[in-house]
């Protein structure tokens, strides 16, 4: 898990800091310090003179295992248990460390080869899967909603898994249509963002990034002649 959460902060473009364990992790700072100094001798991460935490290549290897796992849990509970969007991170945060290598490629089978979770997120590793490598293409326009300037109507392309972990907020921003490929008004205000009339804190909006181009709406003209 912590391994995962230096994973997740570079996905959001977040400083992965010990710090940021200890927010996401709910763990006390003296417990994470000990489990970095682990992990530090196990050669799975380094730490610059920034205190950043960066993963070294077999610390990589481990932290996209367990975000493919968690991922492929995530649709798993969505399209074939019908669990509510809402729910699924959640429950995947339990079921990710259950999903044995096997199961794990009979799953991608059985899922249709995706390449995304419920919430947007690219699914990583698949070539280990026999599935394809990630795709590095970003969307036209795509950005963080707390992109200084950004506002209007715009497309949700994928919500992190820190903004996940805010169970009631997922909620009400699932309830609003806040979710990727849907079409939702942004407004910026001091030190927080509005979108599809959710107010979120700077900190998470950042870990939701949309696109202004409209095409990549689900059901758009676009995609339908595609």
């Amino acid at each position: 898990m912590y391994l995962r959460v230096i994973l997740e902060c570079e996905e959001e473009g977040v400083p992965p800091l010990s710090a940021r364990i200890v927010e996401r992790l709910g763990r006390r700072a003296p417990t994470v310090h000990k489990a970095v100094d682990r992990l530090k001798q196990h050669r799975l991460i380094t730490v610059d003179e920034s205190r950043r935490l960066n993963l070294t290549r077999p610390g990589r290897r481990r932290a996209v295992a367990v975000m493919r796992k968690h991922r492929l849990a995530e649709l798993m509970l969505v399209d074939l248990f019908g669990v509510p969007y809402d729910q699924a991170h959640r429950e995947a945060d339990q079921l990710q460390h259950a999903l044995s290598d096997r199961v794990e490629q009979v799953l991608f089978r059985k899922l249709g080869y995706p390449v995304r979770s419920p919430y947007g997120n690219p699914i990583p590793g698949l070539t280990a899967i026999g599935g394809p490598p990630s795709a590095r293409r970003r969307a036209r326009g795509q950005a963080p909603l707390a992109t200084p300037g950004l506002s209007g109507a715009v497309v949700v392309q994928r919500i992190g898994e820190w903004v996940q972990a805010h169970h009631a907020l997922l909620m009400e921003l699932a309830a609003a249509g806040v979710r990727p490929g849907r079409v939702v008004t942004v407004i910026q205000r001091p030190a927080a963002v509005v979108v599809g009339g959710v107010q979120l804190p700077e900190p998470l909006a950042r870990g939701i990034v949309v696109t202004t181009d409209l095409d990549q709406a689900y059901g758009s003209s676009a995609q339908a002649a595609a």
